[in-house]
């Protein structure tokens, strides 16, 4: 009687969105051990606009409207409690529950995917585009950069940060491929973000 929030099924839209997310900011916790999860999403104040647009794109999927936290500086929704992330949660989990990236990114590493990622956690730079990874471990950035030059032949790589002793790991798109980038990411970056793209220089 009634539908089950049980049986809810993502959109083709909707699981980019997540893969993208994920690949950021976004996170997925679980309180049955793995058997369900709710996604949440949160960025600072000033990206307020974007995180509603996320939040339209999920809406069917959330109990309650983007809410600012409580130190006033981000804004941020979550879901309700689902089965339907259980495979998100065991992709960029597993069982430990500490953040990785899936061993198979490069299955699921489409424009839409990318422009997510980018808007997230992207910043453009004179010589291209850096993607900040250092939530991941060397090894996973090197696969997301891996599935990046295999789907997009794109030219990145991986560069090392050390900050108070600890190593982190960025991803870098060169100067030769940003355009290129900015080209298949655009139909799906939001205004607020367009400023991430690639411009031409002007004289």
């Amino acid at each position: 009687k009634g539908f089950s929030m049980k049986h809810i099924k993502l959109s083709f839209e909707q699981k980019e969105i997540i893969y993208g997310t994920l690949l950021g900011d976004a996170w997925l916790e679980t309180t049955t051990n793995g058997r369900t999860y709710r996604f949440g999403f949160k960025q600072q104040i000033k990206q307020k606009d974007y995180v509603n647009h996320v939040y339209q794109k999920l809406n069917n999927l959330c109990g309650s409207k983007p809410i600012t936290n409580r130190n006033g500086l981000d804004f941020q929704f979550k879901t309700l409690t689902l089965p339907c992330f259980r495979f998100y949660g065991h992709q960029f989990y597993g069982k430990n529950h500490k953040k990785k990236v899936p061993r198979l990114i490069h299955r699921w590493l489409t424009p839409r995917v990318l422009a997510y990622w980018y808007m997230d956690d992207g910043y453009r730079h004179k010589n291209g585009c850096y993607l900040f990874t250092n939530c991941f471990e060397k090894e996973d950035v090197q696969r997301l950069c891996n599935a990046i030059q295999r789907n997009f032949k794109f030219d990145c790589g991986i560069r090392k940060k050390t900050i108070d002793g600890k190593d982190y790991w960025f991803l870098y798109i060169s100067t030769k491929s940003f355009k290129e980038f900015s080209l298949i990411i655009k139909p799906y970056v939001v205004p607020l973000m367009k400023y991430k793209l690639y411009k031409k220089n002007r004289k």
